[in-house]
């Protein structure tokens, strides 16, 4: 049988997809500003392809640098409102390979 889920958690995994992908995406948008801003002309559509491919992996890494800071946003934007077992709980729960030992390891240094 499934479980039922509570509207007060809904709406904060909701929120924190939101601080989390929002960083992270924002980052990139704001890298590409930046590249046009730069270099005007790069973000044309066969430039852009280029461009793409071969920054990939600086995409890769501005995704997950804006995404651990939007988890950090949240964290201090949650603080006041809720208690640290449950930011915990959001921090760590489920497990996730790789993802879960680098947000519990945030959440420490964050709120110790």
């Amino acid at each position: 049988m499934a479980r039922e889920a509570n509207p007060k958690q809904t709406l904060l995994i909701l929120v924190q997809l939101t601080f989390v992908l929002g960083g992270g995406v924002g980052l990139i948008v704001g890298m590409l500003r930046l590249a046009e801003a730069v270099a005007p002309g790069i973000t044309s559509k066969g430039l852009a392809v280029g461009w793409a491919i071969g920054a990939s992996v600086i995409t890769l890494l501005a995704l997950v640098i804006g995404m651990l800071l939007g988890a950090t946003i949240l964290c201090f934007v949650l603080r006041p409102f809720l208690s640290r077992a449950e930011l915990e709980a959001m921090f760590t729960r489920p497990y996730v390979p790789i993802v879960t030992p680098v947000l519990s390891r945030l959440f420490r240094c964050i709120y110790p």
